[in-house]
């Protein structure tokens, strides 16, 4: 039987008490009364255990959408900064309740995310490395609470790093 010390599970409900406020406080903000089709203007953000996506998207009268996404990870290793984080431009389109973003990854290698918006989130299918897709759905927040989040996830692991010396 595994014996977990007061500290890592410390750490642990830490960590999942930062998450679920990061949830909380980005499905609550911002809401939106939109009639018709919905618009894909707007910060966004999504998270997981290990991770935080924030999308900022402004969307033209055509319907043609820009912007940028920050993508910030738990870091995997004992040592060096908590988490990784990447910057990457979004461009798309979204006709009616349909959304199609093309992330450009740099050096000419770009992905496509496809999925459903409504007025107070965007669910998108997200291609991963295995080939499969990973369901994300995204609200309506803010970059304070996309930094707050992070703070939270990076604290997170470094309470974690602590524990297992």
């Amino acid at each position: 039987m595994a014996h977990h010390s007061p500290m890592r599970c410390t750490a642990r409900w830490l960590l999942l008490f930062a998450l679920t406020c990061l949830v909380s406080a980005c499905s609550g903000l911002h809401p939106t009364a939109i009639s018709g089709p919905a618009t894909a203007s707007g910060t966004w953000l999504a998270s997981d255990t290990n991770s935080a996506l924030l999308l900022q998207l402004l969307e033209a009268k055509d319907g043609t959408v820009s912007g940028s996404a920050d993508y910030v990870q738990a870091a995997t290793t004992d040592t060096g900064d908590p988490s990784q984080q990447t910057n990457l431009s979004v461009s798309g389109l979204r006709r009616n309740n349909d959304i199609s973003l093309t992330i450009n990854e740099g050096l000419g290698v770009t992905q496509t995310w496809a999925g459903k918006i409504t007025g107070s989130s965007i669910a998108l299918q997200i291609p991963q490395r295995d080939g499969s897709l990973a369901a994300v759905t995204l609200k309506h927040g803010s970059t304070t609470s996309f930094n707050d989040g992070v703070t939270l996830l990076r604290n997170a692991v470094m309470q974690q790093r602590a524990d297992r010396l």
